[in-house]
């Protein structure tokens, strides 16, 4: 009886750990990387501006280069001969703009100020 017990608890135990040492169910196929866009920056002169594209000219390499951006939507403030950072994606072989920033001119930087002195200690009461 004794033994019946024992070989019943090891056949149990075996099949316990049988369980655990299934495979892992293999991971969905991850979609093509053409469903997540990248964005990609820019920046340059701008030399050509329409409602509907800018040019940009940008120094590639020590080499003047002009790319062109699609504009979803026209641009305001912004003109000819500003500098900007361009944000954008490739759709369809065609770069498209999705942000476009003017660049601020740097500021120059203001003079230091001294601080200023500090007060002189009250003289001691005399006693």
């Amino acid at each position: 009886m004794k033994r019946l017990i024992v070989v019943l608890i090891g056949l149990s135990v075996l099949f316990a750990f049988t369980a655990f040492a299934q495979a892992p169910a293999p991971a969905p196929a991850k979609a093509e990387h053409h469903a997540k866009a990248t964005h990609k920056t820019l920046s340059g002169k701008v030399t050509e501006l329409t409602d509907t594209a800018v040019k940009v000219e940008v120094t590639v390499k020590g080499k003047a280069e002009v790319k062109e951006f699609v504009l979803e939507k026209a641009l305001i403030g912004i003109a000819v001969g500003d500098d900007v950072t361009v944000a954008y994606q490739v759709k369809d072989a065609k770069n498209v703009a999705m942000k476009v920033v003017k660049k601020e001119a740097p500021q120059a930087a203001a003079p230091a100020v001294a601080p200023a002195p500090a007060p002189a200690p009250a003289p001691a009461p005399k006693k």
